[in-house]
């Protein structure tokens, strides 16, 4: 007997400590089969994912529309009086003209100064300022009306005919000016230079 039960501890040693015996069935490795309702599934986190991301692009598209229609609202705010201001604009000039040829205090003076003065308010709250005519010629400011000879460089603004205006950063009116060509001997230079 005993050879017996010394015989038996050295088998299961064996089996033991020398791994597990394999069989065909642990091998295989467990697949899920497909079946109609896993592919349901599939399909239907598919069509989800689609659908958010195109609900995401919607909500982009309409988050830079609700930005592009704040900003032309802003925009058409900011210039809608600009009609309106540019017929008003003769009859500030009108106002300049009959204050200059004001030459004694009146009352009716005294009258036309305060609508005037109350004219270049209005203006200035609507964002309405006069382009300065001074200095050297701006084509994007100015317009040539006459130009004379003096002793100032060519180019030189000597005078404005019409004032000038704009709305924020856009012209509302050029102001008309009369510019220097500069002396009389430049300018026959310049004449000569030309014919030659």
């Amino acid at each position: 007997m005993k050879a017996k039960g010394s015989a038996k501890p050295q088998e299961d040693k064996e089996y033991s400590g020398g791994g597990t015996k394999e069989t065909k069935e642990d091998t295989l490795e467990e697949k899920p089969v497909p079946t109609p309702l896993a592919e349901k599934d599939q399909e239907k986190d598919q069509r989800i994912a689609d659908l958010t991301e195109s609900l995401q692009r919607l909500q982009a598209e309409f988050e830079n529309f609700m930005k592009r229609n704040k900003k032309d609202a802003e925009l058409l705010r900011k210039y809608a009086e600009e009609d309106f201001i540019r017929k008003l604009l003769p009859i500030i000039d009108s106002f300049e003209h009959g204050l200059k040829e004001c030459k004694e205090e009146t009352e009716f003076a005294k009258g036309m100064k305060m609508m005037y003065s109350q004219f270049q308010r209005f203006l200035k709250q609507s964002g309405v300022a006069p382009i300065e005519a001074a200095g050297k010629f701006d084509p994007h400011l100015h317009e040539v009306m006459l130009q004379q000879e003096s002793d100032e460089e060519g180019g030189t603004i000597l005078q404005e005919l019409q004032k000038g205006y704009k709305i924020y950063d856009h012209i509302l009116r050029h102001s008309k000016v009369k510019i220097s060509k500069g002396r009389p001997q430049e300018a026959g230079k310049e004449t000569a230079q030309k014919q030659q």
